[in-house]
Parts: C-alpha cells; structure tokens; sequence
C-alpha cells in the first residue's frame, strides 16, 4: 500500500512522498524509477490570472498542445492571489518545451469535478474555454522560464 502511494504522490507532481517511510523530497533518481524512464526536460511557467482586474481562486488553467486541440495536457487551478504554475514531476517545476494554447474557466465548482470537461456554469462566460478558439498560445524554449506569464481575463 505505501508503494501505491509513493507512486501517487510522484505522478501527482508533489514535491513530498507520502507513504514511503517518512516525508522528504524525491531525488531524480527516484522519479525516474517510478516513471520507467529519464525525465524530460521542463521549464517553469508560472503567473497570476486576474478576472475584472482581481485576483480570483479557482480559475481553472488548462493547458493543450496545439498539435491536440481536444485534450488537455495539464489543467490547475488558480490559488487565492491568481496564482498558478504547472507542474510535471514535482510541484511548479514546469513543463516540456513546445507550442500550447490556453484555455481558461471558473466556476464554482472546484477540484477534480470542475477538471471533468469544466462542470458548472462558467463565470467567464464560455469566453475563454474553447481551445479552437483560444487566443492565449505559449511557446516554450528550453532554458527560457517563464515567471511572468499573466493573464487579464474579463467577466464581460
């Protein structure tokens, strides 16, 4: 039981493992056992998101390839100051090197349920959540982070 959790807790992008006989940080070699292979190189990208210039939690961030329009690759959620970051192996260490689009929702449903093709009404007004139509690409270059990404979304 306390390998599943190692497992969870590494896929998951945190930074601690739970389970594992004592909290710490995971070493490279330890996330790379539990993924089969090398990790893959990340940069970070982090910002603020700013809903009728006021930093709003939960506004759910998700992140597609624009090579695949119809799946996200990674989805977070907005922290009480607008704050987010995505993670891949540990928290806010970043992702891959390539082209994104944005997508952007806030309901008020949070969590895994909100995640599940963005459930509830968006108070954004569907404004920003179709990644056809997105008009927020990133383009990620390796060893170029990104600290600064901020977006102005507006209700209206």
């Amino acid at each position: 039981m306390s390998n599943r959790l190692c497992v969870m807790g590494l896929l998951g992008g945190s930074l601690f493992l739970i389970g594992c006989g004592g909290a710490g940080i995971a070493s490279k070699t330890d996330i790379e056992k539990t993924i089969g292979g090398t990790m893959k190189k990340v940069v970070p990208i982090k910002g603020t998101v700013l809903v009728d210039d006021h930093a709003e939690k939960g506004v759910m961030v998700s992140l597609y390839k624009s090579a695949d329009l119809e799946n996200p690759l990674k989805q977070v959620a907005t922290d009480e100051k607008g704050n987010y970051c995505f993670n891949t192996y540990t928290s806010c260490d970043g992702i891959e090197p390539g082209e994104y689009k944005l997508t952007f929702r806030w309901s008020n449903i949070t969590g895994a349920f909100a995640r599940n093709k963005g459930k509830g009404q968006d108070k954004l007004n569907d404004r920003y959540s179709d990644p056809q139509k997105s008009e927020h690409s990133l383009t990620v270059a390796e060893g170029t982070p990104q600290t600064k990404l901020d977006f102005s979304l507006t209700t209206k």
